[in-house]
């Protein structure tokens, strides 16, 4: 029941999006009707909407978009492959849609990888279907929706950031605190010659190395625990309930990889993973009590 509330609630979202797509000024407005901060005071995000390049649904911000569309391919993701919805394929639909006008290379590539790795586990011929769907089409209406402006910006190296977080790390093995990481990493940037204030300004954008440097190298540990603790929790649904099992398994899977490149994670102000993780384990408790009965 909890898992098609999900759906519903970022069906709207997702349909909301591409309404912004196209320019809908009731799309966009909609969205600003959330927005509790004063934008005269956040002059990026009051850039989000006169610019209009990034559609961002009901999300608080385009990168928030992604990781609710990460949830809601799950969700129908498994009711799709388990076949318990007449109208899952239409949904499934738009949803290929949504994800595509996050604009998101890692989203886009984690769905990618969890598909492949989730679809090993079936021979049914709908999958197959659903695989050659995936493959061929999300490539092409990105490059087709795409507007140059997003495909120029896609250039920026966040390999760069990932190499300046590690040299960072290892010059402060105990953390950095609270200090400015902006101005803390801007003198490592010029080892790279990078003349770009821009990209000196910009977080790490990798989830996992953001608390690692504000905390140091001891928080690679709840790191590690909360991802095999994560993991080993959804092998033991696949024995009671293959659906939930395709729906947690392919988020996860699509999370740790889109937060490699992304700063909001577990350890950095994400709540949709916590609401996630709860509803997992509470799936297991209501699994494990049926199973006993």
């Amino acid at each position: 029941m909890l898992r098609r509330i999900f759906i519903l609630l970022l069906l709207i979202s997702t349909i909301v999006a591409i309404l912004q797509f196209f320019k809908i000024d009731f799309a966009w407005h909609m969205r600003l009707a959330l927005n509790t901060d004063d934008l005269s005071i956040d002059p990026r995000m009051a850039s989000f909407f006169i610019v209009r390049d990034h559609p961002m649904g009901l999300a608080y911000f385009s990168v928030t978009y992604s990781y609710q569309m990460l949830v809601g391919f799950a969700a129908i993701l498994s009711c799709l492959i388990a076949g318990n919805s007449r109208h899952a394929f239409y949904s499934f639909i738009i949803f290929v849609l949504g994800l595509i006008l996050t604009f998101s290379k890692s989203a886009i590539g984690a769905v990618f990888i969890s598909f492949m790795i989730i679809k090993r586990n079936f021979v049914d011929k709908r999958i197959k279907i659903i695989s050659l769907f995936v493959i061929t089409v999300t490539p092409f209406l990105y490059w087709l929706l795409a507007s140059p402006n997003i495909l120029n910006n896609l250039s920026l190296n966040r390999l760069t950031h990932i190499r300046v977080g590690l040299d960072v790390i290892l010059d402060n093995p105990y953390g950095i605190g609270w200090h400015d990481y902006a101005i803390f990493s801007s003198p490592y940037f010029q080892q790279f010659n990078s003349s770009s204030l821009f990209l000196q300004q910009e977080a790490v954008h990798n989830a996992y190395l953001l608390p690692i440097i504000n905390f140091g190298l001891i928080t690679i540990l709840p790191i590690f625990i909360l991802i095999i603790l994560t993991f080993r929790r959804i092998k033991k649904i696949k024995e009671s309930n293959l659906e939930f099992w395709i729906f947690f398994a392919f988020y996860f899977m699509t999370y740790v990889f889109h937060i490699f490149f992304h700063n909001s994670g577990p350890f950095s102000g994400d709540q949709i993973f916590w609401v996630m993780f709860a509803y997992m384990a509470s799936s297991l408790k209501v699994f494990k009590k049926r199973n006993n009965t």
